[in-house]
């Protein structure tokens, strides 16, 4: 995680002679840029690097080429898919598998080449509810790792199959699988265990163990801690990059003007021309890069300030428990929708940028659901009758806009996971 070192040695990769001339190799380079913009959430930047790859290798029929061309369109599916555009995630990832099938009919299908590809695969079910179709991929994924000691990713995804299936016992087995296989491999890869964490913290809070539900929730939010203060050391990294990428092409421009200068061969008009358009080429280049600077300094300040709320939402978190929040719910008291509130923060937010009309009566009855409570339930606790929440519950599907046979809970789940 020192994108600062890594972004020096990107840029010297890049610049350097050998890679200059063989386009597998920049792409490589470009490859750990654009995890870097990942890690960095400076997606724009990240989608970018995407697009130059696939440019670079298009017409390349190599090995090597293809490989790299597998993991990017793979890449590419995980970007659409954190963008919940699952059409485009699908078609990306489904070429990502296409292209690692051609390059393997030959050779020995050595999959460590592609570890997350049938992963990413599952998640992409998993986002449309294949639930059937995303364990045969999550497991697929797996079992191909026999040979690979770090298996963590793939342990994540079978337990956030299971969580999604609501069997929180085998989640949480997995999940600490995946710490067990990060700490025996000595790996510090604060995304995945911040996720982990959070994660398992969450399971406890459906299995009422308040206890570990605590201890995992503060793991989660020291750790958010110390991942935000390494974002925000290493966006100032980024900013450097982009603005060597234009001090390099500004040189790049005046060597060439001052070539094309000394060329008494071409005449006046058309030196003119061409250092005219080169001068104007260059100035759309700077704005842009100063606009990508600004975006990148915008989201260091966001991090900064990011950073400074965590404490504050800890310790939120710690005053108000999940079994806290099911008890107020089973008594429906006056203050049930303000504890669930401030225990989940971003549910409300969420769901009124889905709709802006939602009142408090249905914001209150969509946490019921969130909190998994059945029908009977909700109307037992309310004081309704069963048949008047499922109307209410009807009303707010149409609301949200639920196609036939889409679950209600499923969708708040992955409005606020």
């Amino acid at each position: 995680m020192d994108y600062k070192d890594s972004f020096l040695y990107i840029e010297k990769g890049l610049n350097g002679s050998e890679t200059k001339k063989d386009a597998v190799l920049e792409c490589q380079f470009r490859e750990i840029k654009a995890i870097n913009y990942n890690k960095l959430k400076l997606t724009d930047s990240e989608l970018k690097e995407y697009h130059r790859i696939i440019e670079l290798l298009s017409g390349k029929n190599d090995i090597e080429a293809k490989k790299l061309l597998s993991r990017t369109n793979a890449r590419m599916a995980s970007y659409y898919l954190n963008k919940q555009e699952s059409l485009y995630s699908e078609k990306f990832i489904n070429k990502a598998i296409t292209i690692h099938h051609e390059i393997s009919k030959n050779l020995d299908d050595d999959f460590s080449d592609n570890l997350n590809l049938y992963t990413i695969k599952g998640y992409v079910c998993l986002y449309n509810l294949k639930y059937d179709s995303a364990y045969y991929y999550f497991n697929k994924s797996y079992t191909h790792l026999n040979r690979i000691k770090r298996k963590y990713i793939q342990l994540i995804s079978l337990g956030d199959y299971y969580f999604e299936l609501k069997n929180y016992v085998k989640a949480v087995d997995f999940y600490f699988e995946s710490l067990q296989d990060l700490d025996q491999n000595r790996i510090k890869d604060l995304e995945y265990s911040t996720y982990t964490n959070k994660k398992i913290s969450m399971s406890y809070g459906f299995l009422n163990d308040k206890a570990k539900e605590k201890i995992y929730l503060e793991k989660y939010y020291i750790e958010s801690d110390e991942l935000a203060g390494l974002k925000i050391t290493n966006l100032q990294s980024a900013v450097n990059t982009v603005e060597n990428e234009y001090q390099n092409r500004s040189e790049k421009f005046r060597k060439l003007n001052w070539i094309i200068f000394l060329s008494a061969i071409i005449p006046f008009m058309s030196l003119n021309i061409i250092i005219g358009y080169r001068y104007l080429k260059l100035k759309r280049r700077k704005r842009a890069v100063i606009s990508e600077k600004n975006l990148l300094l915008q989201e260091k300040d966001h991090l900064l300030e990011e950073k400074n709320m965590y404490y504050v939402k800890l310790q939120q978190k710690l005053d108000v428990t999940l079994e806290e929040v099911i008890y107020e719910a089973k008594k429906n008291t006056t203050s049930f929708f303000e504890k669930f509130q401030t225990f989940y923060p971003e549910f409300s937010p969420r769901l009124l940028e889905c709709n802006p009309s939602f009142n408090l009566g249905e914001l209150t009855l969509l946490a019921y659901v969130y909190l998994n409570f059945s029908s009977k339930e909700i109307a037992e606790y309310t004081f309704r009758s069963y048949r008047t929440i499922q109307t209410r519950k009807y009303t707010l599907r149409k609301k949200i806009g639920l196609e036939k046979g889409e679950d209600l809970y499923v969708w708040l789940k992955k409005i606020n996971p």
